[in-house]
């Protein structure tokens, strides 16, 4: 397949639709449609290469890998519907990366905006800094979040973390905001520290693992301390990514179940006070 290298040729100003690229995907693209690509720049219809300085070369992988440079935050859509190949991007982007991501992976060297992973069905997506709000969640106006895939983000996320999250796993390696987990019906959140208000509202079922303390509301009621086995497949596979490890030995974890408002049957794992 093909290293396709994406430099940006103007100084992007406005908001930059680049949903379409995802095209790329198709295994029988043709790299000179590359060119001719739609994308909307200031909403008007443009081809990618009156975008981008286009550089192709071989690789033996059996993926594209694409290289999306001189990025900001007036891009916005990358990785719409994205599945089988590699995207980096070497630094910030604006809103809606991964939205609806089938498979594949993308990496994100920078921060992102709102709505990173929202709708996302499969794949894998790193992003080495921050995120906006409603991570993992859905899209305006509907009710299903993740379906599935698995989003790591190193440093901090803003409000409704994994709102409506249904499937898939979500690292936070930093704190979330406000209304982190609201509405979780299904899935695995691990986050390192609660900072926001309003944590784990009317969740249905799922773990959340905080690796911090934490003080639950009385809608939550605490049974046991946590199997150790359990937390320990899931460290050994979440050190695979990160290269380190999350659980310290001296931890000891907490479990709770809730929401009793919603007859809830997720599970919170939090640090012994």
């Amino acid at each position: 397949m093909n290293k396709i290298f994406l430099e940006t040729k103007i100084v992007i100003e406005g908001s930059l639709n680049l949903k379409n690229l995802s095209q790329v995907n198709n295994p029988d693209f043709n790299i000179n449609e590359l060119k001719k690509i739609k994308v909307l720049y200031k909403n008007k219809q443009k081809n990618l290469c009156e975008i981008f300085k286009i550089k192709i070369e071989k690789n033996k992988q059996n993926f594209n890998e694409i290289f999306l440079q001189k990025t900001n935050s007036n891009f916005k859509y990358i990785g719409y519907k994205w599945n089988n190949d590699t995207l980096h991007v070497n630094s910030d982007i604006g809103s809606y990366v991964a939205t609806k991501m089938e498979s594949g992976k993308i990496i994100i060297s920078g921060s992102v905006e709102n709505y990173a992973g929202a709708e996302m069905r499969g794949g894998f997506l790193l992003i080495k800094k921050n995120a906006g709000k409603f991570l993992a969640s859905s899209l305006p106006g509907k009710k299903m979040g993740m379906n599935g895939g698995e989003v790591f983000i190193l440093g901090n996320v803003k409000d409704y973390l994994c709102y409506e999250m249904r499937r898939g796993l979500v690292f936070v390696g930093g704190k979330s905001g406000d209304y982190s987990c609201n509405n979780l019906i299904s899935g695995t959140v691990i986050i390192s520290r609660i900072s926001g208000r309003n944590f784990a509202n009317s969740i249905k079922r799922g773990t959340i693992i905080v690796l911090s303390k934490i003080k639950l509301e009385s809608h939550f009621s605490e049974t046991s301390n946590s199997s150790n086995s359990f937390l320990k497949l899931l460290e050994n596979y979440i050190q695979t990514i990160l290269k380190k490890k999350i659980f310290k030995s001296k931890h000891i974890f907490l479990r709770s179940l809730g929401d009793a408002r919603v007859e809830g049957k997720g599970e919170i794992f939090s640090l012994k006070p």
